[in-house]
């Protein structure tokens, strides 16, 4: 059995979470993402097919649930109320916040590979500063 650990660390501020999410294709993903995500989330969800899909959707929700946890928010503030970037070909950020303009340059995201299958996200308050992250095998 393959098992996945994820650990952080900062030298400079504390990292705010960690999350990931098993990928799954028996869901609606359109159906989920007209209904939580931006219209922009939502259109770059539709322009993806298949392993695409899927891959987009879990980018982008556990993205969009690691800045709502990094904030201290939980879920009480609106999924479609802000952007992240979610297609393949986009680094891992956070586009705009209806409810806090200024958090699109405070806040940064990045991509975490936890395991086959899984998708995870970092957010920490770093603004423009790069998350390194690397893989161990023990």
């Amino acid at each position: 059995m393959a098992r996945s650990q994820v650990a952080a660390r900062s030298h400079r501020r504390p990292l705010r979470c960690a999350h990931g999410a098993a990928q799954r294709e028996a869901i609606d993903l359109i159906g989920i993402g007209r209904r939580f995500f931006s219209p922009i989330e939502h259109a770059d969800l539709s322009s993806q097919t298949g392993d695409n899909m899927t891959r987009a959707f879990f980018r982008a929700w556990t993205r969009k649930e690691s800045y709502l946890k990094a904030r201290g928010a939980g879920l009480s503030l609106p999924f479609d109320g802000f952007d992240v970037t979610l297609l393949p070909d986009q680094e891992p950020r956070l586009l705009a916040t209806r409810f806090d303009p200024g958090d699109a340059a405070r806040w940064t995201l990045s991509e975490l590979d936890p395991a086959g299958g899984y998708a995870g996200a970092l957010c920490a308050d770093f603004g423009e500063q790069a998350i390194h992250t690397f893989t161990w095998t023990p």
